[in-house]
């Protein structure tokens, strides 16, 4: 339980106490198939003690109650009760996605409505409030929920954005990164927002064989990491996207890209010297250049970080077919074999890998 497609973070990389930064990854691509794991990893061990607490009250309360609310209640309490006890199986098992959350909650809070009230009842408490309060009450519930659904609309904006805008990107590409900006409208100060703007337009220079297009994305990219690090600075994901909207400027003939792409990898391994991906994209980036300026030293300094990969905790098994792949790229034909056999010992399944070994013990 806990891990599953996405294998929660190379599976906490095995219980390692030198941890990397697990809370910059995004929960719907790397998060605990475990309610109750989330909890701890994610807002720590006394926000799940505070929730565990909140599931056993529901229950003993609806529980305790269930024979004196009479007949018609009672079943409203076992058919809310029969959904949050769903929600909670499956929640063992599962992400707690947006709308199961929301599910549960709402099982959990209309089992406890139900339970508390006999048929025939009286709410005298309610009764005792007065009406100016209860107004005042209702006012700010409807400007707390505004507040709190803001983010998803700009979400929902921004993925709208994404959608509609692909197949401009050829065609028009400031229109393009345009209507990605006015995407952020809605939540201008949500860095995450515009970290998916430069996510996306770095993803969608490499679709386009337009070289002026592809400079106008990689820009506009940059602009928007830029945004996003001035509100939320150090942001490694950030940083990572920065730095390969870098390599490619590079690429694309830009001097001084390089150093300063090579210059983002340093500074993220200062900070976080345990992930994985990070040595294996500073070991690409310093291969790339080495062979875009003939530099042997380079290729010596992205073996350094390959080795510095294999001596990290961790069961990547793409990762360990990456650094395959590199090593080969650098004619390292041992050393890509050794890994490729790490990969399939991690992934016996995959065609991919399991192809590269038979390519390279061939």
């Amino acid at each position: 339980m806990g891990t599953g497609p996405d294998t929660f973070a190379q599976e906490v990389l095995p219980y390692v106490g030198d941890s990397p930064d697990l809370t910059r990854r995004p929960p719907s691509l790397d998060a605990p198939h475990n309610i109750a794991l989330a909890y701890a990893v994610g807002a720590g061990l006394p926000a799940l003690v505070a929730w565990l607490v909140l599931v056993v009250t529901t229950w003993v309360v609806a529980l305790n109650r269930r024979v004196e609310v009479g007949p018609a209640r009672a079943g409203l309490v076992a058919a809310f009760g029969g959904a949050f006890a769903a929600y909670l199986a499956q929640g063992m098992l599962s992400i707690d996605a947006v709308p199961l959350a929301f599910l549960g909650w709402v099982m959990g809070a209309a089992m406890t409505a139900a339970s508390c009230v006999p048929d025939g009842g009286e709410v005298t408490l309610w009764r005792r409030v007065p009406r100016h309060l209860t107004c005042l009450v209702s006012a700010v519930t409807v400007c707390a929920a505004a507040v709190a659904l803001l983010p998803f609309v700009a979400d929902v904006r921004m993925q709208r954005a994404l959608a509609s805008s692909a197949d401009r990107r050829a065609h028009d590409p400031i229109e393009y990164l345009g209507a990605l900006e006015d995407a952020t409208v809605t939540n201008p100060t949500e860095p995450r927002l515009w970290y998916e703007a430069a996510r996306q337009s770095q993803v969608d220079s490499d679709q386009i064989s337009n070289r002026d297009g592809r400079l106008t994305l990689l820009h506009g990219a940059m602009g928007f990491a830029d945004r996003s690090l001035d509100l939320e600075p150090g942001e490694v994901e950030t940083l990572l996207v920065k730095a390969k909207v870098l390599e490619r400027l590079a690429l694309l003939g830009e001097p001084g890209r390089f150093d300063q792409a090579n210059e983002l990898y340093r500074r993220i391994e200062a900070g976080d010297p345990y992930d994985p991906q990070v040595r294996i994209d500073h070991a690409r980036l310093l291969a790339t250049w080495g062979r875009d300026s003939s530099r042997p030293d380079l290729y010596d300094a992205a073996r350094a970080q390959l080795g510095v990969f294999e001596t990290l905790p961790h069961t990547w098994s793409g990762g360990w077919f990456q650094a395959a792949k590199l090593y080969l790229d650098l004619g390292d034909r041992a050393r890509a074999l050794d890994a490729a056999k790490r990969a399939a010992e991690l992934d016996p399944v995959d065609w991919r890998i399991q192809g590269l070994v038979r390519e390279l013990s061939g």
